[in-house]
């Protein structure tokens, strides 16, 4: 049952009912066309949503957060490592660029 009120044809049926039972009752057309609008606007947006949120629950619970997290600590690890290694900082960076400029030591 769950996966027919997350149809989009089932809901097009629902519409459909309720506008014939509007138009037999005797409602105006203004009331028919508001009220089938409104339903064929709303009801795939919020079917859309809810699917969508299932979807990434699920994903979310799929996730190894322990694996995740030793992956993030390797990466910045390695970026440490790296950066490091190169033997400059910034600032040094920047002086060697200031004499290399003007031709003298600032």
């Amino acid at each position: 049952m769950m996966q027919k009120l997350t149809s989009r044809k089932f809901w097009v049926a629902v519409v459909s009912i309720i506008v014939g039972i509007l138009g037999v009752l005797g409602a105006s057309d203004d009331t028919i066309q508001m009220v089938s609008s409104v339903a064929l606007i709303l009801i795939p947006g919020i079917i859309y949503i809810v699917t969508e949120g299932k979807i990434d629950s699920a994903a979310a619970g799929a996730v190894d957060m322990a694996a995740l997290i030793a992956a993030i600590k390797k990466y910045f690890a390695a970026e440490e490592t790296e950066s490091t290694s190169e033997g400059t900082t910034t600032e040094e960076t920047a002086s060697e660029e200031e004499v290399s400029d003007t031709g003298t030591a600032a």
